[in-house]
């Protein structure tokens, strides 16, 4: 089930509200087209919702048509919405790339070398060691 989230999350989705009087015959004509559904909720006696591939969103039209029932997008989610989110906000995409390889430098560097425990060695040559290998504090 995991997998199935992930999967829709990344392709993108929508939730979608039908509202009519043939909703059983929407649905079957859905399955008869072979067009995935899943978390169908009845609101009220004439109106359902559903998620439903973003990409297949469009074929469910002239089944709307049919049954003469209004579908209505009431959220779109997943990554493709985020993605065209993240484009209008430049300055977001920017500080966000700038953070991350400010973070991956940061925890590149060795900031301070301690030496407990050492009853059989010295510190001296154990941190001598350390600077013949080249590990030095940043």
């Amino acid at each position: 089930m995991l997998i199935f989230k992930i999967w829709n999350y990344i392709n993108g989705y929508v939730i979608i509200r039908i509202k009519g009087n043939m909703l059983e015959k929407f649905l079957n004509l859905i399955n008869l087209e072979k067009i995935f559904i899943w978390d169908v909720q009845k609101l009220g006696e004439d109106i359902i919702e559903l998620k439903i591939n973003a990409k297949k969103f469009k074929s469910i039209r002239h089944i709307a048509r049919k049954t003469g029932t209004s579908v209505v997008i009431t959220n779109k989610k997943g990554f493709p919405f985020l993605y065209k989110k993240l484009l209008k906000r430049k300055s977001l995409l920017v500080g966000l790339i700038l953070f991350l390889s400010i973070q991956f430098i940061f925890a590149s560097i060795i900031w301070d070398i301690r030496i407990i425990g050492n009853n059989d060695v010295s510190t001296e040559k154990i941190l001598q060691s350390l600077k013949e290998s080249g590990l030095k504090t940043g």
